[in-house]
């Protein structure tokens, strides 16, 4: 693919038209591209757009390498000119993270709840039972919302390991710490 240097927004338009079509890696790459620290390259609210749709990216495919490529990159973009808009990038991307968990959360309680309405016991679940501790709860949850407590684990991990050792950060660290302790 022929490598060329985008403008935020127009990254952020292709990245729209990727996802439309069902190529989100794709819309990853555009995106990643357009937030990449290069020479001469300094922070601008577009870039700060195009950051928020990559992590909304990143969240859709689980993708935590990309997540921390990425904030790596921020990171190096705002640490000095703009800590603000790190600080506002971080805390909707983990608000949008705990609204998915919970979510997830509840989709698997539905479904459960929806299978336990058509299936109360059958002579399989009960030698599953005998044989397993599991319940039909507990392989609905391993299924359904371990993929995105596991994300949103790595994610605070990772934006701990961002932040860590930046005097510029450590108000968003402290925070940030906080908010995986409460998670």
């Amino acid at each position: 693919m022929y490598r060329y240097s985008t403008t935020p927004l127009n990254a952020i338009q292709q990245s729209s038209e990727f996802v439309d079509l069902g190529k989100q890696e794709s819309a990853l790459e555009i995106l990643f591209d357009a937030i990449r620290v290069r020479r001469g390259k300094t922070w601008s609210p577009s870039i700060e757009e195009a950051m928020i749709n990559y992590l909304n990216l990143c969240l859709n495919l689980r993708n935590t390498s990309s997540f921390k490529d990425g904030m790596n990159q921020y990171r190096m973009l705002c640490q000095l000119a703009n800590v603000s808009s790190f600080d506002k990038v971080v805390t909707k991307f983990f608000k949008t993270c705990l609204e998915a968990s919970d979510k997830a959360k509840n989709q698997s309680r539905e479904k459960n709840l929806a299978t336990d309405l058509d299936e109360l016991e059958t002579p399989e679940m009960i030698i599953l039972k005998s044989i397993s501790e599991t319940t039909q709860q507990d392989r609905t949850d391993r299924i359904l919302l371990s993929p995105t407590v596991k994300f949103t684990w790595e994610a605070f991990r990772n934006i701990l390991e961002v932040c860590r050792n930046n005097r510029n950060l450590e108000k968003i660290y402290a925070e940030m710490a906080k908010k995986s302790f409460k998670f």
